[in-house]
C-alpha cells in the first residue's frame, strides 16, 4: 500500500537522502513511549515495516514529497543513536496468525538477520 509523505524536518531530509543514495528502505515503527519531538529520544515498539521510496519530488529548501511502499515486517534487535535519526539493526519478523488470517497468506521475510535500516 502506498504511503505518501512530505519530508520537511532536517533529520528526515538527511535520512531519506541517505536511503536514496544507498538504495535502502527505511523503517516505519509506532512510538511505544515518549514523544517524536521535544525531549529524550522516543522508544519505538519492537515490530515495524520497511518502506521503500518509489517516487521523489524535490521541493524548495531540501524538502521533498515522496511516495513509499511498505514491504516487509521486521523486529528491532538493536538501536543506534549516532545520527540525527534512529538507526536500527533488524531481523525479519514473519507475519503472525492474525496477519495470515487477514491476508490468507504468509508474507515472505526479506533480508538477513542483522540487516541495518534507517
Amino acid at each position: 500500500m502506498p504511503l505518501p509523505l512530505h519530508i520537511f524536518e532536517e533529520r528526515y531530509k538527511a535520512m531519506i537522502a541517505d536511503c536514496i543514495r544507498d538504495g535502502r528502505p527505511f523503517g516505519v515503527v509506532l512510538i511505544a513511549e515518549g514523544a517524536a519531538e521535544g525531549g529524550p529520544p522516543a522508544t519505538p515498539h519492537a515490530i515495524g515495516c520497511t518502506a521503500e521510496v518509489v517516487q521523489v519530488q524535490p521541493l524548495d529548501e531540501g524538502r521533498m514529497l515522496i511516495v513509499t511502499v511498505g514491504r516487509e515486517r521486521f523486529r528491532i534487535v538493536r538501536l543506534h543513536h549516532d545520527r540525527p535519526y534512529l538507526v536500527g539493526v533488524v531481523e525479519p519478523a514473519p507475519a503472525g496468525p492474525r496477519t495470515r488470517r487477514a491476508t490468507g497468506r504468509r508474507r515472505r521475510p526479506a533480508g538477513a538477520a542483522g540487516h541495518r535500516l534507517s
